[in-house]
């Protein structure tokens, strides 16, 4: 879908009707397609340190198996360069498994209750936007963007930007940029003080977009709190921003 001159994108709050269109874009946002989530994830990892251990190791091997006149050292070689790809592609494997999970709609509660989890009828500092992208001479388009702002788990004053989601076909096209000047402008004329959010820093648009608006790291971890052990090992790298306002 393009954002021709012949359309109008208009950002409002949330209706009922919207629910599975937006379970759906979070779905495909995060977890399908060339511009999702998932890929920028993948992408960016072949250079962290995972991979470029795997890399190092493999190259090790590969010489040893090439360079040594001493079978037990090719043999070797051999071990270490089947073991560092394996765990190469197991590593790629759970990490886009990782963001599958989080991108599967059965697992998250507040977009089955959009209404309900971000107090739409309250007229408080929660609410949840979406963008929508109109024809010429329509009165109804079709949602493209997502996103939420959420008080329920921190103290008074400070929200939580969750759930932010934009069409893989209009990436890099301002749906975002609107998104985020929604829920900037209602937080203060709700007397919100702070925005927090966590996001994956393998997705540098992202990031880069809400370093632009006036977010500052706070800080960066490799791993999802998870209470699967053998979960840890899995490099999500999350970084954490929050925005004065």
């Amino acid at each position: 879908m393009d954002l021709s001159p012949e359309s109008i994108v208009r950002v409002r709050q949330f209706k009922a009707e919207d629910a599975q269109r937006v379970q759906d874009l979070f779905v495909a946002g995060i977890g399908y397609g060339v511009g999702s989530a998932r890929h920028q994830v993948l992408r960016a990892s072949l250079t962290r340190p995972n991979s470029l251990i795997a890399y190092f190791l493999c190259a090790i091997g590969l010489s040893l198996v090439l360079f040594s006149s001493d079978s037990s050292k090719r043999l070797l070689g051999a071990v270490i360069s089947a073991a560092s790809t394996l765990f190469f592609f197991v590593h790629r494997r759970a990490l886009s498994k990782m963001v599958l999970n989080h991108a599967n709609n059965r697992n998250i509660r507040d977009l089955h209750d959009v209404c309900d989890h971000y107090k739409l009828a309250s007229n408080g500092p929660d609410n949840f936007w979406v963008v929508e992208l109109i024809n010429r001479g329509k009165t109804r388009g079709r949602v493209v963007g997502c996103v939420g702002l959420d008080t329920s788990s921190i103290p008074g004053g400070t929200a939580e930007l969750r759930r932010m989601a934009v069409d893989p076909t209009v990436r890099n096209r301002g749906v975002g940029k609107l998104l985020i000047q929604a829920a900037i402008d209602h937080a203060q004329s709700h007397r919100v003080t702070t925005i927090w959010l966590t996001t994956s820093g393998h997705q540098t648009i992202a990031t880069g977009l809400y370093e632009k608006f006036g977010w500052k790291r706070l800080n960066a971890r490799s791993r999802l709190a998870s209470p699967n052990i053998l979960a840890d090992w899995v490099d999500g790298y999350l970084v954490d921003y929050v925005l004065a306002l």
